[in-house]
């Protein structure tokens, strides 16, 4: 497994919304398209904005707390057809329960649970693989292509999060 951490969500010309995710010696970038509501749930917790009242995904992460449990790490587990499927670890009791879920909503639970991110290899296969650590100007010029990127730029079923 590799870990990475959410380097940005982004919207694209055309309304597409991606997570990138970016391993730690920067040289991978997985883009997971995922819906507006899940974008917007990942963006605030990424810039710590509080809401006066609990979303799903802080509510949930309330109830593990209460319940003495708590996320240990999520995991992008593969990609099967179109789809991203993910794996929240959930750890209570020295007992690790595993529970199914969709990329987006395992991240924005990682994110509120200062949880590690990882993805499984045959997932990190296929990531883009950048020759170079990110500087800013290359944080720039990768900004302004997924801004303008539409769905037929993407190789045919590598970018859902959709069950």
């Amino acid at each position: 497994m590799i870990q990475v951490h959410v380097r940005s969500v982004r919207v694209t010309q055309d309304h597409t919304h991606l997570v990138l995710l970016i391993d730690q010696a920067e040289s991978l970038v997985l883009a997971i398209e995922i819906g507006a509501p899940e974008a917007r749930a990942i963006a605030l917790a990424l810039h710590r904005i509080r809401l006066p009242r609990p979303m799903s995904h802080d509510l949930l992460r309330n109830m593990l707390a209460h319940l003495a449990a708590r996320i240990s790490r999520v995991v992008i587990t593969e990609l099967r057809g179109d789809t991203y499927l993910a794996a929240i670890h959930v750890r209570r009791e020295d007992k690790d329960v595993i529970v199914d879920a969709r990329p987006s909503d395992a991240i924005a639970l990682a994110i509120r649970a200062k949880a590690p991110i990882y993805v499984a290899e045959p997932v990190a296969a296929t990531a883009v693989r950048l020759e170079r650590a990110f500087n800013d100007e290359d944080a720039r010029a990768f900004k302004k292509f997924v801004e303008e990127l539409k769905p037929g730029d993407f190789a045919a079923g590598r970018t859902r999060d959709d069950q």
